[in-house]
Parts: C-alpha cells; structure tokens; sequence
C-alpha cells in the first residue's frame, strides 16, 4: 500500500514525499556521502507528521514540529521558521533575512547555522588515528560531528527554493579534538529555467486564491510543486559539490 494511501496519512490528508541524496565530489566522482527519508507532511503549511514511516536512512524519526526541508509553507511569512535537518534529525530554526530578487524572482530570504554536533560514533583501530601510535592495539570510538551554514532563497507564494546555498563540515573527533574529516564541501543549487517555473506556479496559486477557495486546488499544486522538485539540479563548484536529490518520489 502506498504510504499516502494509509489509513492516517488519509484521515490527516498527508502527503508523503521520499527522498534520496547523494554528493560526490565534482573532480573524482567519488562518494563524499548519502542520505534517504520519507517526509509525511501537510499539503498546505509542509508541516511533518510522525506517521505513514516518517524516517531517516531507514530508521524512524519523530519530525513532529518542523517543516519539511525540500519545501516550505505555502505563503511564507517574514519570520523564522524551524526546518527539519535529516543529518542531525531534528529541526533547526531558520532565520528570515530579508527579500531579495534571484532570477528575477523576488524572494525571502532565510539563512541557518548548525554548531557542531555529535550524530553518530565510529569504532576504527587506534592505530588508523593520526596522533596515536602505529603499533597501538585495540580500537578507540571516534565521535562523528556534523555542523553546517546555509542560506535558501525562497518564493513566498509556494515555499518553493529558488536558490541555496550550503557548506558542510563533518569531521571524526576524540576528546573534542578533531582527528579525522569524513565531509567538507560547498554547495550551490538553481537555475532559470527552475525559478521561471516557480514563478508560473506562484502566479496560478495566486490566481486560485482569488477566484476559488484555495483547499480545492492545493492537491493539484502539491502534484506541481513536487514534479518541478524532481527536475530541479543543482550547480556544483570548486570540487566539493552538494548534488541535488536523487531518486526522490511523492504520492499525494
């Protein structure tokens, strides 16, 4: 049964979006590192529910009290709002910056900082660990720490992402001291071609609310708004590139 066919996602009126990602380096096209999800969420505010398998590489997370991170509310106000992370797997709160035109769409803008932050352990031979002696025996736990900088430039009529911006840092440390860098990277995503259909989208959702009563259309825009999100790439630079997602699905 499809998630969004489940009895909760039906009586709540949820959709579910599943989503992959995946980064490679730009130079060597190998792997920096992956990720999938499943987002339940409300087709009007993208709030996420914990239900229909809400979850993060396979493992359940309760995402209850954030917003969905691949899109945002419909009408976007100009105040913070708190956005699921699915590295540390909770939200973080994102602070509206001001507006500003991008591809000649005008947006607001939202920007984001996540300290570093312990989200997974990793046992190797202390011997691997720079520092330790090469001939050490036994293993020692590393603690693997995540922390980011993103800025998204968003249409406030759809809460679509016309452009963004991330850089993330994630290193293996012992006893607070860093020892090992499992990701660092910069990335960049939007287009003209995505922000010219965002602006189409934003004037019919603006068109439908002044003429019907906006719930009557929402789920054929949610449909809209995820078809454009499955087309949308990414730009990649200076060899350490956040690609976009890969592989993602919605059913609605």
């Amino acid at each position: 049964m499809p998630a969004a066919e489940q009895p909760e996602a039906q009586a709540e009126d949820l959709a579910v979006f599943d989503y992959f990602m995946r980064v490679n380096d730009d130079a060597t096209g190998e792997l920096i590192t992956a990720s999938t999800a499943r987002y339940p969420f409300n087709r009007v505010s993208s709030e996420l529910a914990n239900c229909c398998g809400a979850s993060v590489d396979d493992e359940p997370v309760d995402m209850t009290g954030a917003v969905m991170p691949v899109k945002w509310a419909f009408d976007l106000q100009k105040q913070d709002y708190n956005v699921f992370n699915s590295s540390i797997k909770t939200g973080t709160t994102w602070s509206y910056q001001g507006e500003e035109t991008v591809f000649g769409v005008p947006t607001y803008v939202y920007t984001n900082e996540v300290p570093p932050t312990m989200v997974d352990t990793l046992e190797i031979p202390t011997s691997a660990i720079p520092g330790e002696d090469k001939d050490a025996e036994g293993s020692t736990v590393l603690d693997e720490m995540y922390s980011s900088k993103s800025t998204y430039w968003m249409e406030p009529v759809t809460g679509q992402i016309i452009q963004g911006e991330s850089s993330e840092f994630t290193t293996y440390d012992l006893d607070g001291e860093q020892k090992l860098v499992k990701a660092d990277y910069t990335g960049k995503s939007g287009n003209q071609e995505s922000a010219d259909d965002a602006a189409a989208l934003a004037g019919l959702v603006t068109m439908i609310g002044t003429t019907l009563p906006l719930v009557f259309a929402i789920l054929g825009i949610v449909l809209i708004v995820i078809g454009l999100l499955l087309s949308r790439g990414g730009d990649k630079k200076d060899g350490d590139a956040a690609a976009p997602a890969q592989g993602a699905t919605a059913s609605v």
